[in-house]
């Protein structure tokens, strides 16, 4: 009888060891960095979304998805042109840093 219980409170143990695995991997936080490939600035909505994923636009609806402090928008090496804003960008809800090295933008 001793064996049986010593074998289930095993199998328990293990039980909850997946179960904390499995949330601490689901709950963890990548940086992600996001790239600006184009000048454009299409809205898709009234809200101010837009699905041009080379976009500034879209790369900062992206960050305010994630939670990491360290997400990065970047525009690509060698952008060049003029970002006519359609609407306001939207605002930013989570520590980010936007690198425009390498590219001539400018954002009006």
């Amino acid at each position: 009888m001793e064996f049986i219980r010593a074998t289930i409170s095993a199998v328990k143990l293990r039980a909850v060891a997946l179960v904390l695995l499995a949330f601490v991997a689901s709950h963890s936080v990548q940086a992600a960095t996001f790239t600006v490939t184009n000048t454009h600035d299409a809205l898709s909505d009234t809200w101010g979304d837009t699905t041009d994923s080379g976009s500034l636009r879209y790369a900062m609806i992206q960050a305010n998805a994630g939670t990491d402090p360290t997400n990065e928008i970047k525009f690509q090496d060698g952008l060049f042109g003029t970002i006519n804003l359609s609407a306001p960008l939207p605002p930013i809800f989570n520590n980010l840093t936007i690198d425009g090295t390498g590219a001539t933008v400018t954002i009006d």
